[in-house]
């Protein structure tokens, strides 16, 4: 594959950070793309990185994930999480694209291939698994394949964890990149730990709550309830950072505007704008605060 690096950080302290999950990107309505990092960046100078090599024409645009996207010249860009964005113009795959995750696409030979958190495409081929992929629900770290089987999708390494949950495809209501609700009242969170020996281990929590009853908007690692609290899922899985009861409203931030009864009009995957073009981080730890203000002249967001 051919890999064109198209931004170029400012600081090299920023560079192979590779944290997190939800790295993700806006498209402005003039085709420009600015990226937003999995993080709040600590240089506090750059918030959204614009990238300025490419011009994206909306009308050609194929698909919108969260780390990545595809044009109709089967071209593919991915983001890092640490906002760097890079082109494949020649990526293959060993069959057409059935199901595409919001991290990972499956392939009709049940191939899965994994737009890792540094911008690689890791691939899973189906000649590994001793049956077909098939996906009925996908996320960003996981997928409900049809016969209810969850599959965890690191997005560091790139592989799979083959898990012993089960979770009725059919039954599912809202599913997002890293957190699902069922019909049933149930919230599953899906996240990924290191353990002693360095090595990622999966997280699957069920909580049951009225809150799956109570989502107006749903962004790729947080949603926000009718009362406008918004409640966030870390990498690790953590809801609402392991708080219970707590009020997460978006109040008095960097910006000095007192957000608490505001509705954000534009979410994306770790993301959400309001009309004033004022947008906000929910970063890969679950926190949440004011990132920076752009035109709010939004072609697409990443969700």
């Amino acid at each position: 594959m051919k890999l064109f690096l198209i931004l170029v950080l400012a600081s090299m302290s920023l560079l192979a950070q590779t944290v997190g999950l939800n790295q993700s990107y806006i498209l402005m309505d003039n085709g420009k793309a600015l990226t937003v990092r999995s993080y709040y960046p600590s240089d506090e100078q750059i918030k959204l990185f614009q990238v300025d090599s490419y011009f994206f024409n909306l009308n050609r645009i194929e698909e919108l994930r969260s780390n990545y996207l595809i044009d109709k010249d089967d071209n593919l860009f991915a983001v890092t999480s640490d906002g760097f964005m890079y082109k494949y113009d020649d990526y293959k795959t060993d069959s057409r694209i059935k199901d595409y995750g919001e991290t990972f696409f499956v392939t009709r030979k049940g191939s899965v291939y994994v737009i890792k958190s540094d911008g690689s495409i890791h691939i899973n081929s189906h000649e590994l698994f001793e049956d077909k992929i098939k996906a009925e629900i996908t996320g960003a770290n996981y997928m409900i394949t049809n016969d209810d089987k969850v599959i965890m999708v690191n997005p560091i390494t790139g592989k799979l964890h083959f898990t012993n949950t089960e979770i009725e495809a059919r039954n599912v209501k809202v599913s997002s990149n890293n957190y699902l609700t069922t019909e049933d009242g149930e919230l599953y969170t899906f996240g990924f730990i290191k353990d002693e020996k360095g090595n990622y281990k999966e997280v699957i929590s069920k909580i049951v709550t009225s809150l799956t009853n109570e989502i107006t908007k749903v962004g790729g690692n947080y949603f926000f309830d009718i009362y406008n609290n918004i409640h966030t899922v870390s990498f690790t899985g953590l809801f609402d950072l392991g708080v219970e009861n707590r009020e997460l409203k978006v109040t008095n931030s960097l910006d000095n505007v007192d957000r608490s009864r505001m509705r954000a009009n534009q979410v994306g995957s770790n993301y959400f704008i309001y009309n004033d073009g004022s947008v906000y981080i929910v970063d890969h730890n679950g926190y949440f605060g004011h990132l920076s203000t752009i035109e709010p002249r939004v072609g697409f967001t990443s969700k």
